[in-house]
């Protein structure tokens, strides 16, 4: 059985955001299916750090299963590690430009177009850009195959003339969050201080202009006023919109920001909640997200701009896709659609653990 060398830029419990989960999430998978692997990858260092307590996390490290990078001598020290007949399993670009060039079986799992996710940053500049366009099209070049969660990230591939282009399903811990199914609704509202006789939706995103939290905001304060529904919305998450975002809960009735909430509280808001909503305006490959929340058999409805969570769960319904641009009323609609219907979300989410889907991904990474 080959050995899986994991590269990744963002790791949970170092960082925050759906990718830094999925690597997470593919190493216990890996271990629970006894398939060996080391990951290299960042300490945490910018915006969206966090520094979670995380027993199997620091029990790797201890093993010597993580090797942590903090400088360019780091990475070069890490090139010790790494055996002729390992497999590098690259996940984001910065780090893995300094791989690619190595004459192992490589595969890039593609996030996210590395220089349109800057373009959309308020600093960004055109030597920064550029240098971003340079280091993807390396790492896409240089690369044996390329997974991608969707059609919506394929195309985005393609436009960077990318090639071996493979649909992988999407990963996470569902017996996570499944397990909190049971746990009464509004016993979790009266211990989270959340009123018990409201409709209440939910938002977990990284607080980025792509990400739509604050279009999410001005649509909820117009159905407030107009449609007079006893709608309660929750926003969790962190990023440089953060001061926005909070300022503008802040003077909407009904709206209430968390900032960033623990991974062991998360299925405790999910769960208490009645709606996920994934406001997303451009960039999303997936959003593993709208699975955790599923796994808990809460509806989830996407804007027609969430990219792959628009394409997976156009499958399910097409009227769990609200209009992005004409949000307000176009989700009050999605919403008042949910109460007629009957979606087993769990058992859809259920086929995505990473127990099982970790095997999956091992199995395609052999077959290059």
């Amino acid at each position: 059985m080959r050995r899986v060398i994991i590269i990744s830029d963002f790791t949970y419990p170092n960082y925050v955001g759906g990718s830094a989960k999925l690597v997470y999430d593919t190493l216990v998978g890996f271990s629970k299916n006894n398939i060996d692997y080391l990951l290299i990858t960042r300490t945490s260092s910018n915006e969206y750090s966090v520094k979670e307590h995380n027993d199997f996390y620091l029990s790797e490290k201890k093993r010597n299963k993580i090797f942590e990078i903090n400088n360019l001598l780091d990475i070069i020290r890490s090139y010790k590690f790494i055996k002729n007949d390992d497999i590098l399993y690259i996940h984001h670009p910065v780090l893995g430009v300094f791989y690619s060039f190595l004459k192992n079986k490589k595969i890039y799992f593609f996030h996210g177009p590395f220089p349109e996710e800057y373009r959309l940053k308020p600093n960004s500049n055109s030597l920064g850009l550029f240098l971003r366009y340079l280091i993807q099209k390396i790492v896409l070049k240089k690369n044996n195959k390329i997974f991608v969660l969707s059609n919506y990230m394929k195309e985005w591939v393609n436009k960077y003339g990318g090639k071996n282009i493979e649909i992988v399903p999407p990963i996470f811990d569902y017996e996570k969050f499944a397990s909190f199914s049971a746990v009464d609704k509004f016993e979790l509202r009266r211990q989270l201080n959340l009123p018990v006789d409201k409709k209440i939706l939910i938002t977990t995103r990284r607080l980025t202009d792509r990400t739509g939290v604050l279009e999410l905001l001005e649509a909820f304060e117009y159905i407030n006023l107009h449609y007079k529904n006893d709608y309660f919305l929750i926003i969790i998450g962190k990023g440089e919109l953060e001061a926005k975002v909070k300022q503008k809960c802040s003077n909407i009735k009904n709206a209430r920001f968390l900032g960033y909430v623990q991974e062991d509280l998360l299925p405790k808001y999910l769960r208490a909640s009645d709606v996920y909503i994934l406001p997303s305006k451009s960039l999303e490959g997936f959003g593993i997200v709208i699975l955790e929340a599923m796994a808990l058999n809460i509806p989830v409805i996407a804007s027609n701009k969430s990219g792959g969570a628009t394409e997976f769960l156009s499958t399910i319904d097409a009227k769990l896709i609200f209009d992005f641009d004409n949000m307000a009323r176009s989700l009050n609609e999605s919403i008042k659609y949910l109460e007629s219907v009957n979606i087993d979300f769990s058992s859809i989410a259920r086929s995505y653990d990473r127990n099982v889907v970790a095997k999956i991904i091992y199995e395609k990474m052999n077959e290059c």
